[in-house]
């Protein structure tokens, strides 16, 4: 669906655009922050975009999804602050898709995604962050050389809720490296809090892609259509943060399994539909697969 039919059939409020935005109106790269409830981390997140050295000029798209906890509060004073560089989106809970009867932050990250005007998007949730200043030049640089490339990515570690490093591999070396188009549809995982990709301007809202939790995984397989990926070791970790509130690390193993059974179905179904029904088979078989390890988790008790 285009944008305009997702606003028709989702929104049931409107999105408040705060501030007066006076930066470029044609930036060369977005950067989409998206966040909710997050503001024991938030500013750290901001600090670490806005330490961010280029060449070229970028906007920061900040989406919160009208959080409860100070958040928007901490948005509101940085989009003051910073006014050349922030455009702050506010979206409504009345919005809210929900997946399983869940809450979800689709509406808020289409929403926001749907905004941006660069010709590439970094993407950060806000209670992550950067570390290497020059992130955004390194990863420009390289798409702007290699157009057979559709996006980018690179290394993370990984830290507790109160910032402390953690001996834990949630990327594991295996996907350390660059990736082709056709790896990339069939499933090749990159870190979403690394990417840097092409803003592709016809890319379609699919229906699938609103029925799954984990729809980062949707956004990279398709990017697939558009090119490889290409891993930039030079670039110094990002740091993604696990706490007792994350959307996906919280989650227990039979739960993860669950949704990335719903995640492969649905991207089977998309890559059926637009006829690639070689990808679609593979997609279909990693359901299967994480269908099984479910019922397992599940034969053995491991609910929680």
């Amino acid at each position: 669906m285009t944008f305009e039919e997702f606003l028709d059939r989702y929104q049931k409020a409107p999105v408040e655009e705060y501030g007066t935005y006076t930066g470029p109106v044609n930036p060369l790269l977005s950067v989409h922050v998206h966040t909710y409830n997050h503001a024991p981390y938030i500013d750290k997140c901001l600090k670490g975009i806005l330490a961010q050295k280029t060449t070229f000029d970028f906007e920061i798209c900040i989406g919160d999804d009208e959080s409860g906890d100070g958040t928007t509060e901490i948005c509101k004073w940085y989009a003051d602050k910073y006014p050349d560089l922030i455009r702050l989106f506010i979206n409504k809970r009345a919005n809210n898709i929900k997946v399983n009867g869940e809450p979800t932050g689709k509406f808020n990250g289409t929403y926001t995604r749907n905004q941006m005007r660069g010709k590439y998007i970094a993407f950060v949730e806000g209670d992550d962050y950067w570390t290497d200043t020059s992130k955004l030049q390194k990863q420009v640089d390289f798409l702007e050389n290699n157009p057979e490339y559709s996006l980018t990515f690179h290394d993370i570690v990984v830290c507790d809720a109160d910032g402390r490093l953690l001996d834990i591999e949630l990327f594991p070396e295996v996907n350390k490296k660059d990736c082709s188009a056709e790896k990339l549809m069939a499933g090749f995982w990159v870190t979403p809090l690394t990417l840097c990709f092409r803003n592709i301007k016809d890319l379609d809202i699919p229906d699938e892609q609103l029925k799954v939790l984990n729809g980062d995984k949707f956004l990279t397989t398709r990017l697939g259509l558009y090119g490889g990926a290409k891993y930039l070791s030079e670039i110094e970790p990002a740091v993604y943060r696990v706490h007792g509130s994350s959307n996906w690390s919280s989650r227990p193993a039979v739960e993860q399994n669950y949704f990335n059974t719903h995640t492969f179905t649905y991207l089977a179904k998309y890559f059926s539909r637009i006829g690639k029904k070689d990808i679609a088979a593979v997609h279909a078989k990693n359901a299967k697969k994480h269908m099984k390890a479910f019922k397992d988790e599940l034969s053995q008790g491991n609910t929680t």
